[in-house]
């Protein structure tokens, strides 16, 4: 079952480790995660949003 809840700072490393993966693995694009601030600090980046 998926459940969808609001992002939470436990989250952090969840959501960084996805995004992550997906960009990399799948896509093949080479980010690393200090060039993009938003997976470090989701939620100063995606407040008032969501990260969906």
């Amino acid at each position: 079952m998926i459940k969808v809840h609001a992002f939470a700072n436990q989250d952090q490393k969840l959501v960084r480790d996805f995004v992550l993966a997906i960009q990399n693995t799948e896509f093949n694009l080479g980010f690393m995660e200090d060039e993009q601030l938003d997976l470090l600090n989701t939620a100063h980046f995606y407040r008032g949003g969501g990260f969906w």
